[in-house]
């Protein structure tokens, strides 16, 4: 019988496996890549975004009310903004006309708020990262906001711990 999701959260995961044929000729190991980009959001970050909204779900630090907050250049955007848009958690972003418009409109198509910092010329300059952080930081100041902190979330690389128990459910020999 078909397993149907009750929501599409919980297709996260489970992504394929394809052996690297060409790229590894002649060598003695097997290689594969994970395919994260049939995560349902098609972002490589889609794992670390469900685990920290989760956690932080878990934690009693956000609810419906609360809006999440990320400075991002793109895909863990796109990835908070898709596990938003489920939830109906608001979700604001801060990022930067230097950015891939294309990562931009995902976000916002997904139902983020976008706050463009700009840039000059379109070039990603040393100033632009921490202008972010401060403008994030002074809103979650202002209250009702919640900074999820990507890089300092410890919650952040749960998602590739999912990633190590499929990789040994999938494959029928050690991995090294």
């Amino acid at each position: 019988m078909a397993r149907i999701a009750n929501n599409v959260l919980e297709l996260m995961g489970n992504t394929p496996l394809v052996r690297l044929n060409y790229v590894t000729a002649g060598a003695v190991a097997t290689v594969v890549a994970k395919m994260e980009s049939h995560n349902p959001a098609g972002s490589v970050k889609d794992r670390i975004g469900i685990s920290m909204i989760n956690e932080a779900e878990r934690m009693g630090v956000i609810d419906k009310d609360t809006v999440i907050i990320e400075p991002t250049s793109g895909n863990t955007g796109i990835a908070l903004a898709f596990v938003c848009a489920v939830k109906g958690i608001p979700f604001t972003v801060i990022s930067s006309d230097a950015y891939a418009r294309e990562k931009l409109d995902s976000m916002r198509a997904f139902g983020a708020e976008l706050l463009v910092e700009p840039s000059v010329g379109g070039v990603v300059t040393p100033d632009l990262w921490p202008r972010m952080l401060d403008r994030a930081k002074g809103l979650v100041e202002r209250g009702g906001y919640h900074y999820l902190d990507q890089f300092h979330n410890v919650h952040a690389p749960a998602g590739y711990r999912e990633m190590g128990r499929e990789l040994l459910d999938r494959l029928s020999r050690p991995i090294d």
